[in-house]
């Protein structure tokens, strides 16, 4: 891991360089020929200064990288004679020196004294359910919490972290009409999320489900025709968001493509 950000001002010049070594272990577990369980953990680091913040208003330039470490314990099976594969996991992600508000100091500096954890799971699952029929589907929880913080950010302690939705989830299935037609429809959900994991002032994203569809037909050997439809019934849905922006997402699309093979 490296991480090199320079800052330039009419009085003063500011670099941040850090350089920090990032490891990860694992253990797999065979019980049986189709299936195996797993345990795993890892370590990364965000720079203080990764939204450019090197500027003479506040200390992040100054700041040593936030520090995350992840654990992970799940299993994967191949069910049916290898026509079904699942897997399950369970997680946790801790960052162990966030940053908080300095409580002795009013010019926005920030220390690294602060804490915060989700903990998840994960559950996945692909099927040939028949010779024409295939269906994927996952779901992921997360429980997110700042459990420690110092100065103003005190307040923050037991809230949510931004932009972590507390359940989500995909499901897709697809279906072999003809040797020529294949169509395929899905789902997508997306639970509310917070921009800010203040009290005062955060704005709430609302939960959502989308809608999407394919039908691919095979004119020819060389020539295939394929029609997609995302966000079918339009939802209006917040796609991402900031401290203090949000941007929408993408209306109802329907394409056509065509693709053709020498």
């Amino acid at each position: 891991y490296f991480y090199d950000q320079d800052g330039d001002d009419p009085t003063v010049k500011l670099k941040a360089e850090e350089k920090e070594l990032s490891w990860n272990v694992g253990l797999v577990y065979k019980p049986a020929p189709n299936g195996s369980i797993y345990i795993g953990a890892g370590n990364s680091f965000t720079p203080s200064a990764e939204d450019l913040t090197a500027s003479t208003r506040g200390n992040a330039a100054e700041l040593d990288p936030e520090k995350n470490v992840s654990y992970e314990l799940g299993t994967k099976w191949e069910l049916y004679d290898g026509l079904v594969f699942a897997n399950a996991a369970i997680f946790r992600s801790e960052k162990t020196n966030a940053l908080s508000d300095d409580p002795f100091d009013d010019d926005r500096d920030d220390t690294l004294d602060g804490k915060q954890r989700v903990d998840g799971l994960e559950l996945g699952l692909v099927g040939q359910v028949s010779d024409e029929l295939q269906i994927s589907a996952a779901y992921t929880f997360q429980k997110s919490e700042v459990v420690s913080a110092t100065g103003e950010d005190v307040e923050q302690i037991g809230n949510e972290l931004p932009r972590t939705p507390e359940n989500s989830f995909s499901l897709w299935a697809s279906y072999q009409l003809s040797d020529d037609i294949l169509f395929g429809a899905g789902a997508q959900y997306m639970d509310e999320r917070y921009n800010s994991s203040s009290t005062s002032g955060r704005e709430i994203a609302d939960d959502y489900l989308l809608f999407d569809m394919m039908v691919s037909y095979q004119a020819t050997d060389k020539l295939n025709l394929q029609l997609n439809a995302t966000n079918l019934t339009d939802e209006d849905y917040i796609d991402q968001l900031g401290g203090g922006h949000f941007i929408p997402g993408e209306g109802r699309y329907i394409g056509i493509n065509a693709s053709y093979s020498f």
